[in-house]
Parts: structure tokens; C-alpha cells; sequence
């Protein structure tokens, strides 16, 4: 999709209103592709920011400029888990990382994997990640801005929760790395898999893909580590606007395209 939306820049071939995730503001506003609504519609703007929470706003302004308006946020990380396989099995949902290990080892079985994990390159999958080493106090960067942290306990030990998971329990498929969200919410929809790690859209991409007779599953925050590891305070989630109108600076009808 990124790929389609450059080619059409470049062709000079765009609409004016397009809907795409908050974390490609950054890029498309340097690139020159976007128009500044705070600037161009300065009252609305003002006006419409209270009706959003305010990290939601927040994450299609870039350099104190709004250049979107969020529809719809992500949250990350959540966990999803089969009711039947659960009850079988006689466990709870796991409510720390040493339970994720412990539940996964008594759910995988010769006929389903325990957990499964995305863990490609993809946006979806290091969204994933990224809110897993959050909850455990990881950030990127220091409340500062001036120093890059994200090589602290608070990223490594989410990253040694998947090795572990992957490597020393061996609970989840093997070609974990080429796995994508995806493929995650398929492999768990044919209950290869007793728990998956996704995003809140997950029942969006079940009801896409059709839910199986008698297929029972529930969803939860993916949980933190017993005793939080990195030196930041454990954030619940995080989020990210995945559906965000914006506008083109190319437009000539900007007026009625923002009405």
C-alpha cells in the first residue's frame, strides 16, 4: 500500500482525501504529501479536539501541527484465547509472563501449538512487540527525548519472553519469524494454536475471515511481567490510529473535500 500510494505522488495521481495509519504522518507531511488542517481549518480543528481523547488526537499531530483525524485506534498488545482448549485443560487466563509460559506448556499438545506469537518485520507484528516491552517499562526513547533507551531491560526481556517461548519451551509453530499477524489469526481460527497475541482489530479480521461451528474464544490484555524489569513506569497498551483521514496538499478543492 505505501508502495501504490508513492508511485501515485509521484505520478501526481492523488485523491484528496486518503485514510491511512497515524505512524506514516511523519513521513508523508517530510515528503511534502500532506496538508496542515490545523492551519487550513483552524476553527474546526480546535473545535473537534475535545471530542477525542487526547493521546488518540495526539498521534496525527506532527511538529504542533494536525494533520489528520483519527476514526479508529488500535490498542496493543491483546491476547486471544480458545474457551474449549482452556476448559480442557483446567487453567485461567494467564495474568503474567511466568502464567503465558505455564499456560502454553499445558495447552500445546501433538494436535495445537500453546502460543503463537507474530514475529516478522511487519508494522502489525513490532506494534506488538513494542506494546509487550512497554507494559514491562521499556521505552525508546527518555521522557527527555535526548537519549535512546529501548536497548534497557524494560525491550530485552520482552524480546527474551519470545526467545524463550520459541527456543527453550518450543510451544509455538516452528517458522515463528515468517509467521505474520495474518497468518496468526488463521493459524488460531483452525485451532492449531490454543492462544494468540494480537491487537484489538482481532475480531475484525475474524469476522472476515469466518469464524468455525462451535468456535468459542474470548479476548484479553496481553499480560505484564510479575515484576516489571524496565525502568519506566508499565504502560496498560499502547495505541495507534489506523484508520485516519487526511489530505493531500495537491488537492485543489480542499474546502470541499475537509466538508
Amino acid at each position: 500500500k505505501s508502495e501504490e500510494l508513492i508511485s501515485a505522488w509521484q505520478m501526481k495521481a492523488m485523491p484528496d482525501i486518503i485514510s491511512r495509519d497515524s505512524v506514516s504522518i511523519p513521513d508523508m507531511v517530510e515528503m511534502g504529501m500532506l496538508a496542515p488542517l490545523s492551519e487550513l481549518f483552524a476553527e474546526d480543528i480546535a473545535a473537534m479536539k475535545g471530542r477525542w481523547l487526547g493521546p488518540a488526537w495526539n498521534l496525527c499531530n506532527y511538529e504542533g501541527a494536525q494533520y489528520g483525524v483519527p476514526t479508529y485506534v488500535d490498542i496493543a498488545p491483546m491476547l486471544a484465547y480458545n474457551r474449549n482448549m482452556f476448559a480442557k485443560a483446567g487453567i485461567l487466563v494467564p495474568t503474567n509472563w511466568s502464567q503465558v509460559v505455564e499456560a502454553a506448556k499445558k495447552l500445546y499438545t501433538p494436535e495445537h501449538y500453546g502460543i503463537i506469537l507474530p514475529a516478522t518485520l511487519g508494522l502489525n507484528d513490532l506494534q506488538i512487540f513494542i506494546g509487550i516491552a512497554y507494559g514491562n517499562g521499556g521505552r525508546f526513547l527518555s521522557p527527555e527525548g535526548d537519549k535512546v533507551v529501548f536497548n534497557g531491560k524494560g525491550f530485552v526481556d520482552a524480546l527474551q519472553l519470545y526467545v524463550d517461548l520459541f527456543r527453550k519451551h518450543k510451544v509455538t509453530p516452528p517458522g515463528t519469524l515468517e509467521i505474520d499477524y495474518m497468518k496468526t489469526i488463521e493459524l488460531f481460527l483452525r485451532e492449531r494454536t490454543a492462544m494468540a497475541v494480537g491487537m484489538s482489530w482481532f475480531p475484525i479480521v475474524v469476522q472476515n475471515l469466518g469464524v468455525p461451528e462451535g468456535f468459542d474464544y474470548r479476548m484479553a490484555s496481553f499480560p505484564v511481567k510479575e515484576k516489571i524489569t524496565g525502568k519506566y513506569p508499565s504502560a496498560a497498551a499502547i495505541m495507534d490510529a489506523t484508520t485516519t483521514y487526511m489530505m493531500i496538499s495537491t488537492s485543489k478543492v480542499k474546502k470541499e473535500a475537509w466538508e
